[in-house]
C-alpha cells in the first residue's frame, strides 16, 4: 500500500453457511451481473465457480479478495462499487454453488 500502510485482511466470512445471506448473495451476483462472466456458476466467458479448481483458492477469504481487487485477464475489481458485507453474501452464495459452505471455512 502507499507509505507503507496495510489493510487487515480478512479470514473468515461472516456469513458462512448463512442460507439467508447466501439468497442475499444470490440477488447481488444477478444485481452485479456475475452471470454475465460465470453464467450460474458453470462458467463461460469467466471459469466455473461450481467445481472443485479454483484458480486463487476456494476459501471465503481468497474470494472476498478476487471481487474486491479483481484479478488478471479478466476479474474486473469490485471494491469500489460494492460494500464489504455485499462482498461477503456473494461469497457465501459461490461458495455455496460447490457445497463449499458445507465443508467449512478451510479450503
Amino acid at each position: 500500500q502507499p507509505g507503507g500502510a496495510t489493510i487487515a485482511r480478512p479470514v473468515s466470512s461472516p456469513f458462512e453457511g448463512d442460507e439467508r445471506a447466501i439468497a442475499d448473495g444470490k440477488k447481488l451476483y444477478a444485481q452485479f451481473n456475475c452471470a454475465g462472466c460465470h453464467a450460474g456458476g458453470g462458467g463461460a466467458i469467466g471459469p466455473p465457480l461450481m467445481d472443485d479448481e479454483w484458480i486463487y483458492g476456494s476459501g471465503p477469504q481468497n474470494i472476498f479478495w478476487t471481487v474486491v481487487e479483481g484479478r488478471p485477464q479478466g476479474m474486473p475489481a469490485f471494491g469500489s462499487r460494492i460494500q464489504r458485507d455485499q462482498v461477503w453474501r456473494i461469497v457465501a452464495y459461490v461458495r455455496s454453488l460447490s457445497g463449499l459452505h458445507e465443508k467449512g471455512a478451510a479450503q
